[in-house]
């Protein structure tokens, strides 16, 4: 773990409230991921909670996604996060720094490009919305933190000790031992698991 003073300063303080629209999200990419990781990290270890938010290359037949039985659509869940890819991680550090009168937190949130090492599936409706909503594709191939899926045996992969900085990251969520907030629940547990969540497990 990187001593808290090495790491650079924290950004801006940012005091949360209904009203706002927009916060300074810090961009990670392969050019600058030496520089802004440990901040990240550090941020991690000291939040009260986390929110993280998955950007994907799909997800697979919507109409099996709204089965009714459970098992059906977690069958579906699975084999999407199987074959589509994690383009982009958003974490949000959030730590409350006053309960009382009213609570403020002190908020520091991420976006991590994401490159796949594998090939994967992409649909053009997810990409389209994408790209209305602003992705870089331009950017992410050329940007993007490189990650191994999990198709790899375990004991395999740790023995290549490749470097993979996102089990890292999910291992200092799971150190931090505070509520995680997802935005799509299941789903995006299912693609973080083959991201290699088991890893840090």
């Amino acid at each position: 773990m990187t001593d808290a003073a090495a790491v650079p300063p924290p950004a801006p303080k940012q005091t949360a409230s209904l009203s706002e629209t927009k916060v300074p999200v810090v961009q990670i990419m392969a050019s600058n991921i030496k520089e802004v990781w440990p901040s990240l990290i550090h941020s991690v270890k000291y939040s009260s909670f986390i929110a993280i938010d998955l950007e994907l290359s799909g997800l697979g037949d919507r109409k099996l996604l709204m089965k009714k039985s459970v098992d059906d659509r977690y069958t579906a869940i699975v084999e999407a996060a199987k074959t589509r890819s994690v383009l982009a991680l958003g974490v949000s550090c959030w730590r409350v720094t006053r309960d009382e009168p009213e609570p403020e937190y002190y908020v520091q949130t991420y976006n991590i490009l994401l490159l796949s090492r594998d090939n994967y599936t992409v649909e053009p409706d997810a990409l389209q919305f994408l790209v209305e909503h602003g992705f870089d594709f331009n950017k992410q191939y050329k940007e993007g933190v490189s990650y191994t899926p999990s198709t790899e045996d375990m004991i395999v992969f740790k023995e290549k000790k490749s470097p993979e900085p996102i089990r890292d990251l999910f291992a200092a969520i799971l150190q931090a031992k505070c509520p995680v907030i997802t935005h799509n629940g299941l789903i995006d547990l299912a693609f973080m698991y083959q991201v290699r969540l088991r890893y840090a497990l």
